[in-house]
């Protein structure tokens, strides 16, 4: 002032350190697997969470957990699926850090083949592959089991013996593994007839 007076004043201001969320989890998956998160955030006291994917098609074990488990949608489509999950990490003052990551789901393969019609025995069954997938390898079989050839290849045989007694039904079955691991499995009843 004029006089000479001078008159200070200090406030004081409390600033809290936000936490550094922080999470890992796989990077790819085939489909209908569930992936587990494991939580490496960093914060001061009790922390809280709070999880998000980006499709309402993957489910979340508890959005509240520190770690939950993540269950993603089955996908045959061709293509690949991307989700992106989001964990909020509040500490106990309230402040909050955001983190994402991004889970490829793989398209796995289809399995599928066609039969003749039935037939009389003896008959040589040659099942037609009609399969999509990425480099895919193959796996054949029959109950009640008889002899085969090529059973790890698209194109399979089976060696139906003669039946005099009644018709006989045969299970095949088609498993399919593609070059990410993925499956997928197929069967076909077949029947065939005694001879007169």
């Amino acid at each position: 002032s004029g006089t000479g007076c001078i008159d200070s004043s200090i406030q004081f201001a409390t600033i809290h350190p936000r936490p550094l969320a922080d999470f890992s989890i796989a990077a790819n998956s085939c489909p209908a697997d569930t992936l587990t998160a494991t939580n490496h955030t960093i914060g001061k006291g009790a922390l809280s969470y709070s999880w998000a994917v980006s499709s309402p098609a993957v489910w979340i074990s508890n959005p509240a957990d520190s770690t939950p488990s993540f269950g993603f949608p089955d996908n045959q489509s061709g293509s690949d699926s991307i989700y992106t999950i989001t964990l909020i990490s509040t500490s106990e003052d309230g402040c909050a850090d955001t983190t994402t990551q991004n889970v490829t789901i793989f398209a796995r393969p289809v399995a599928n083949f066609n039969l003749p019609a039935a037939a009389c025995a003896p008959f040589t069954l040659s099942p037609v592959d009609s399969s999509t997938g990425n480099n895919i390898s193959y796996s054949w079989s029959i109950s009640p089991s008889v002899s085969g050839s090529n059973l790890a290849t698209a194109t399979p045989s089976f060696n139906l013996p003669i039946t005099i007694a009644d018709s006989v039904q045969y299970t095949i079955s088609l498993s399919l593994t593609d070059a990410n691991g993925c499956t997928d499995t197929i069967s076909h009843k077949y029947t065939v007839h005694p001879v007169p």
